[in-house]
């Protein structure tokens, strides 16, 4: 039997976990730009070759959703993530959120609001946290309320299909 190919949901509906270094690609309606979510590039653990950033360069992703702190991407990755994106043309979106929180709801609203405007208008975007999971699954669950009219029930079951294990905290 032959392994399915990325993205191909499993017989539960859910495709396999995510391997950390990858982009995964999720389908968004009514939206042209495309959405994926990765763990941190560069991550001691998760991606210690960049593989998940060459990706990013790869997808022509335009724009990225960080969701650490500039110290948490240091203190992980070894490098100022933040004005390495800057400094090769992304835009970013910075929503440092801790691990295993949530944040305000005014600033989760106001970086949904710029990730869709990005993504309505045709760019290519990348949301990561650490692991890409929990912080990461938050925010696309709330991009998935906002750009597809979800309710949170159904937003976080959308997520699930395409990031196994999302959304680790207490909404």
């Amino acid at each position: 039997m032959s392994a399915p190919p990325e993205n191909q949901a499993n017989f539960f509906g859910m495709v396999d976990a995510p391997e950390p270094e990858k982009l995964t690609k999720l389908p968004y309606y009514g939206i042209s730009g495309k959405v994926f979510r990765c763990s941190m590039p560069f991550h001691k653990d998760y991606d210690p070759k960049g593989k998940a950033y060459a990706e990013m360069k790869s997808q022509k992703v335009s724009a990225v959703v960080m969701l650490v702190s500039d110290d948490e991407a240091r203190k992980k990755s070894g490098r100022d993530l933040r004005a390495m994106y800057q400094k090769d043309g992304l835009t970013v979106i910075h929503l440092p959120i801790e691990d295993r929180d949530v944040p305000a709801r005014s600033a989760l609203d106001e970086a949904v609001a710029q990730a869709l405007k990005l993504a309505r208008e045709g760019k290519s975007l990348a949301v990561h946290c650490s692991a890409g999971i929990g912080r990461t699954g938050l925010f696309l669950a709330e991009l998935a309320k906002k750009a597809m009219g979800l309710d949170g029930e159904k937003a976080l079951y959308w997520v699930r299909l395409y990031v196994p294990g999302a959304v680790e905290n207490k909404l």
